[in-house]
């Protein structure tokens, strides 16, 4: 299986494990309580400008000399507070003050009077649980508590604000009550009323679609105590299990926001997250006192706002009615009041703020995603490059994440998949990676140890297994071959053969070493060495030149002092693309470059022999080398290759070229141009006379016998004046 297949199967193991980890409730609850607390952060705060809170706070407790219990307040005062509002011009009042019993008949008589005078005014009931038991079953009732008849029966509405018993910071709240009845949320009521007052016409939509809410009220003055309650019930209960006919109103409201936050209240759970602007105070908030005496150009400020009257401290002792939320966590930060929390979901809804959580389904395809892509990354890639691009997605995640929370208010989970998917899949990914590197090492040690002594090996399988298997690389390709290497090991002692032969290694070794390259392979006399492209193509070309240079002057002071033992060297050059192959089975390992570069390579090698040459190399080489002067040989066509090879003869660098070299070149290329023009006459003379002066020329033979065999026959139109080189 190839090391990419590999990677895949890790992927899909890993994401598969990642995505079902992540259905666990546990990790559910810790992504809701943790997550959703960073993405708050952050995204950061705002301040919403459709709400106001008054603050039953210490600094009114002190500025009118009240009791510390918010409750035993006179009534008289919030009278004088609900005229101070109607003359301002608010739009509805809510107090999330539980009123429990009457305390003083003529104060209580003047706050029911304000109430009844201004209408729009909502009160906070409470919810009582019972705990009745049954032998051994435990019964838990819960019912309303609304407050005093006296209030109850001017207010609009009169409806409990719950959220979850647990510990912790609070992120959601029970929009319905489930166990009371389905109790409506305060602020969810003081959001139908606000839309009764705007969207008159989502109520009619309402009538028309559905009979059993004809009841409907067509405007806020056919509103009666207790009518709210009964109306958002009705409406819950039919849209909850009928989303068709959400969807048809849905259709009629568009991107309206009222009505598409109307929808996607009563179609969605009981339980629903609050979205926090910041906090403590992020919503405007002014002290009780302040705004009883505040003046009537004050007063303008609060024109079409909604109210929301309650407890709100900005001392850290203060722990009535306040609790925890995102931006609280710690137990020594400020808390949050309710009265808040119910203003902040009531401006969520008539901002169409509602965080939408993502599903079962799309947590199961985000951890699984993640899961995949780090132990592909992890697998596929070297631990830096790895642990960089896996710091990037993780990154890109985050941001992506945080974007859609801010825009959007979709909540994806944030830390969990990088915890839990992205985190552990990247670490496995590079464990297994890592087990598989040193697994190849051992391949490529057994494969090699039988040429090259333990050093040499060692060097060799470090520089050859920075190339991952089956990646396709660029480089260039040097294959060499010991001309008359046959007739030398008839002539020669095995042991005087190995010896010349281990030595013949150790330049090759030395030469491509010293100069970037790595010996790939070596097969009986044939040497494979590469220069991988690391994104320095020019540097290796120059580099792998001087290497063929210095081996063929090394081999040929070899041969001067040694004339009974002769060892002529062929090389040849090309750069193109190959993946590093390994070629195992359980009895033997192999490890070599695999592609069109190295039989072209091979080719070029063999044609020295036609061209009377001992290096060729083609012309992607010769554009990236730099300080060297080529002999262009022709333009030539080689077995199994659609188009034909430029190929060249490196002598050496511009500063050290002879001028005898020189006067070659230029006759070589003017006999060369009357060859491709056809001037097959011409072109013969022209090579004659380099061969009386440069006998042992090999290319001036090779093209002389074809211009002499073209005068005869020559080559068929078109002609691009390419020749043959038999394998």
């Amino acid at each position: 299986m190839s090391t990419l297949c590999r990677g895949i199967l890790l992927g899909l193991i890993a994401g598969l494990c990642s995505g079902l980890l992540s259905l666990t409730p546990w990790l559910t609850r810790l992504e809701d309580s943790i997550g959703l607390s960073w993405l708050f952060l952050l995204r950061g705060e705002r301040t919403p400008g459709n709400v106001v809170v008054v603050a039953l706070d210490r600094a009114s407790i002190d500025r009118l000399g009240l009791d510390p219990e918010h409750q035993r307040w006179p009534r008289d005062l919030h009278a004088r507070l609900l005229q101070r509002l109607q003359q301002a011009g608010v739009e509805l009042v809510v107090f999330d003050v539980f009123f429990e019993r009457s305390r003083n008949t003529d104060s209580d008589r003047r706050f029911a009077a304000a109430i009844q005078e201004f209408g729009k005014v909502l009160l906070f009931a409470d919810l009582k649980r019972r705990v009745e038991q049954r032998g051994s079953i435990a019964l838990v009732t819960e019912s309303e508590v609304p407050p005093h008849a006296l209030f109850a029966t001017q207010a609009l509405c009169n409806a409990p604000f719950v959220v979850p018993d647990r510990p912790g910071a609070v992120t959601d709240y029970w929009a319905f009550k489930p166990g009371a009845g389905g109790a409506i949320s305060l602020p969810v009521c003081a959001f139908h009323l606000h839309l009764l007052l705007h969207r008159p016409d989502a109520f009619t939509a309402l009538r028309q679609l559905d009979r059993r809410l004809l009841h409907l009220p067509e405007h806020v003055q056919a509103l009666t105590p207790g009518m709210l309650n009964r109306i958002t019930r009705d409406i819950r209960e039919i849209l909850v299990n009928n989303r068709a006919l959400g969807e048809r109103l849905q259709a009629k409201a568009g991107d309206e926001r009222l009505l598409s936050a109307f929808v996607q209240l009563h179609t969605g759970p009981a339980l629903q997250p609050i979205n926090y602007y910041g906090p403590p105070r992020s919503i405007s908030t002014l002290s009780f006192w302040t705004l009883l005496e505040m003046s009537d150009e004050q007063l303008a400020a609060l024109r079409d706002k909604a109210v929301f009257i309650g407890v709100s401290e900005d001392a850290k002792w203060e722990r009535l009615d306040t609790l925890h939320s995102a931006f609280t966590r710690d137990e020594t930060a400020y808390r949050i009041g309710g009265v808040e929390v119910c203003a902040t979901i009531f401006s969520n809804l008539v901002g169409n703020e509602l965080i939408k959580r993502a599903s079962a389904i799309e947590r199961f395809a985000l951890h699984m995603l993640l899961g995949f892509a780090a132990a592909l990354l992890g697998r596929l890639l070297p631990p830096l490059p790895a642990l960089a691009t896996g710091s990037l997605l993780a990154a890109s995640y985050s941001t992506a994440t945080v974007q859609l929370f801010s825009c959007c208010h979709l909540a994806l989970p944030l830390l969990m998949p990088l915890a839990t998917a992205l985190a552990p899949s990247l670490i496995a990914g590079l464990l297994l990676g890592h087990q598989a590197t040193a697994a190849e090492k051992r391949r490529l040690t057994q494969a090699f140890i039988r040429y090259l002594p333990e050093r040499k090996v060692a060097q060799l399988v470090e520089r050859i297994v920075r190339v991952p298997g089956t990646e396709r690389v660029s480089g260039i390709c040097l294959l060499s071959d010991i001309e008359k290497y046959t007739s030398l090991s008839e002539r020669l002692e095995p042991e005087h053969l190995n010896q010349l032969v281990n030595e013949f290694f150790a330049t090759v070794f030395t030469e491509v070493e010293c100069r970037d390259g790595q010996v790939s392979q070596l097969v009986g006399d044939s040497v494979l060495a590469l220069w991988i492209d690391r994104g320095s193509s020019r540097e290796h070309c120059t580099r792998s030149c001087h290497a063929a240079l210095a081996l063929l002057q090394a081999v040929d002071a070899y041969n001067r002092d040694h004339p009974e033992v002769q060892m002529p060297l062929r090389v040849g050059m090309h750069y193109g693309e190959f993946v590093m192959a390994d070629l195992s089975t359980q009895t033997h390992s192999e490890y070599r470059p695999v592609g069109d570069m190295i039989n072209t390579a091979s080719r070029l090698e063999a044609a020295n022999k036609q061209l009377g040459t001992y290096l060729i190399v083609s012309e992607p080489i010769v554009r990236g080398a730099e300080g060297l002067i080529f002999r262009e040989l022709g333009l030539f066509r080689v077995t199994n290759k659609r188009n034909p090879l430029r190929l060249y003869a490196p002598l050496g660098e511009i500063k050290e070229l002879e001028p005898d070299s020189t006067d070659l070149i230029d006759a070589y290329d003017a006999a060369l141009r009357l060859f491709r023009a056809r001037c097959w006459q011409g072109a013969s003379s022209a090579f004659q006379s380099i061969l009386e002066r440069w006998p042992e020329d090999g290319p001036s033979k090779f093209h002389l016998q074809y211009s002499l065999r073209y005068q005869e026959m020559p080559p068929a139109e078109p002609w691009d004046g390419s020749l043959f080189l038999a394998k």
